[in-house]
């Protein structure tokens, strides 16, 4: 019983976060992945923007549950929800982080939808966008492990991830579309700006940023909404065509399209935020570390990208899924774990 009780100390916390972690991937690419089969109804743009919008609304209910039923039961005004909520979350410490975090997340699906569109591979895409997440995993390991011998082993696995996402892309083959590239790479820098504002709002306060989070998906949902609008009537306007953005009909709007758009809001929008508030909240494990493990959502993309999308992944893509898993597990341990165990040492 004193194994399992120290076990649980020493490791608990890591284990946990892990777990949480790979769940968060795992949802969010499968959000992803959902989307793709509505874009013979929908633009990929259209379909991340009722995506980004029911994940917000059902994260916000999530999040507000408490408030919400106070307010259905007439003990709790509603102005003075929105007043408490606009002293947490647009205080002047969290104000820019909350913005900041809604432009990230703006521009982090419709890009990354419009990359699947041009490029027709999941796989490839969630690799370039992992490199969004690897730079701050760099990032991290330099301030964290700068002039100790666990440097080099660590850059050792984030090389071991490159090479992976290099098999992955294939830049060296002709045929790459330049312009889905170009998507993917917005789409990993908006990542990053997510990822780097989810923990910068845990060092401000991080009892509320559960709220700020889903505050964040408020505002990002109606940019989108407006951004979306907006770009579709100066299409249409012009007789103009644009694939990926423009709509392939008129009667795009049905049953199938709403349903599918909110099945992948759940679980991209909702349930994968839910799973990394928890995280960050509770500071399970590093933003490092779990930039470093979104190397492990390839994986999960050619796996559902070939059971939803009919994509046939090839030798290189199975050598770079492997690559990037296991330098994903390798950090986690190395980050983690042994690291965690020298610091328990210390003390």
């Amino acid at each position: 019983m004193s194994q399992i009780k120290h076990l649980l100390r020493h490791y608990g916390k890591p284990v946990a976060g892990g777990a949480l972690a790979l769940f968060a991937i795992s949802v969010a690419v499968s959000g992803r992945t959902v989307n793709g089969r509505v874009f013979d109804d929908v633009s990929p743009l259209v379909a991340a923007t009722l995506s980004t919008t029911f994940g917000a609304l059902l994260l916000s209910i999530y999040v507000g549950r408490s408030a919400l039923w106070q307010v259905l039961r007439n003990r709790r005004p509603v102005c003075g929800v929105l007043r408490h909520v606009r002293r947490r979350v647009f205080g002047r410490a969290m104000r820019w982080q909350v913005i900041s975090m809604a432009v990230g997340i703006a521009f982090m699906l419709p890009l990354t939808l419009l990359a699947l569109d041009r490029l027709g591979s999941m796989g490839t895409v969630g690799a370039i966008v992992f490199c969004g997440p690897l730079w701050l995993a760099v990032w991290g390991l330099s301030q964290v492990l700068a002039g100790s011998r666990d440097w080099f082993t660590g850059l050792l696995w984030v090389l071991v991830a490159v090479i992976g996402v290099g098999c992955l892309t294939r830049f060296w083959e002709g045929d790459f579309d330049v312009l889905g590239l170009l998507f993917g790479a917005g789409a990993a820098a908006a990542y990053a700006v997510f990822l780097a504002m989810y923990d910068r709002m845990r060092e401000t306060d991080r009892h509320a940023l559960p709220m700020g989070v889903a505050v964040s998906n408020l505002l990002a949902a109606a940019l989108m909404v407006a951004l979306t609008g907006v770009t579709l009537a100066v299409l249409s306007a012009n007789g103009t065509f644009v694939s990926g953005i423009s709509l392939p009909g008129d009667d795009w709007m049905n049953w199938r399209v709403l349903m599918v758009t909110a099945c992948s809001g759940l679980l991209s929008g909702a349930l994968c935020q839910i799973a990394q508030n928890q995280i960050f909240r509770r500071g399970l494990i590093s933003l490092g570390t779990f930039s470093i493990m979104t190397a492990l959502e390839p994986a999960a993309s050619f796996v559902l990208g070939a059971a939803m999308l009919s994509y046939e992944p090839g030798a290189l893509d199975v050598v770079g899924t492997l690559l990037v898993v296991v330098a994903g597990i390798a950090c986690f341990y190395h980050w983690e774990v042994h690291n965690g165990r020298k610091r328990d040492t210390r003390v």
